[in-house]
């Protein structure tokens, strides 16, 4: 999908620097409004960016969450991850 000609030609994917991943190629929003940004925002998450947060959201406890964290269930990233 990558080198499809076409797909090229009109744009679909762009480059985007991800600040722990370097540049990433990736699709376009398929709609474009006049005057609103073509980039993201910000960049898509690292895997387990998010896991403490959502699971607090959950109803699951620190402790809770600890404990699937040391039998692997859930991945959370460095930065978000006391333990």
């Amino acid at each position: 999908m990558l080198a499809d000609p076409h797909l090229r030609a009109v744009g679909f994917f762009q480059q985007v620097d991800h600040p722990s991943e370097g540049k990433l190629l990736a699709t376009r929003h398929p709609l474009r409004f006049i005057n609103a940004p073509t980039q993201p925002d910000r960049p898509a998450p690292r895997l387990g960016n998010d896991s403490r947060a959502v699971l607090r959201e959950a109803g699951f406890t620190d402790s809770a969450i600890d404990a699937l964290r040391a039998q692997g269930v859930v991945s959370m990233s460095a930065a978000n991850d006391p333990g």
